[in-house]
C-alpha cells in the first residue's frame, strides 16, 4: 500500500473541504425534512379535503325540491351531515 504524504497546509485544505461537504450534507438532511414535514402537511390536509367532499356529496344527494331548500327538514338533513363530519 502506498504512502501519501501531505504538507501541514495540504492536509489543512482537505480538512476544510471535508467540513464544508458535512455543512453541504447537514444542510441537505434538514431541508429533505423540511419537505418530508411539508409532504406529510400537505396529506393531512388533501385527506380533510376530501372527508369535506364526501359530506358536501351527502348534501347533494338529499333528494328535495327547490321549493323546500329552506324548509325546517332540508336544514336539518343537512345539518346532520355537517355535524357527522364534524365529529368523524
Amino acid at each position: 500500500m502506498a504512502k501519501v504524504k501531505l504538507s501541514m497546509e495540504e492536509w489543512h485544505n482537505v480538512v476544510k473541504s471535508l467540513n464544508k461537504l458535512l455543512h453541504l450534507l447537514y444542510d441537505a438532511s434538514k431541508e429533505r425534512d423540511a419537505y418530508k414535514k411539508q409532504r406529510d402537511e400537505l396529506i393531512n390536509d388533501m385527506e380533510k379535503v376530501k372527508d369535506k367532499a364526501k359530506a358536501f356529496d351527502k348534501i347533494l344527494d338529499i333528494n328535495i325540491d327547490k321549493d323546500e331548500l329552506m324548509s325546517e327538514e332540508y336544514i336539518e338533513k343537512v345539518n346532520d351531515v355537517v355535524q357527522e363530519w364534524i365529529y368523524s
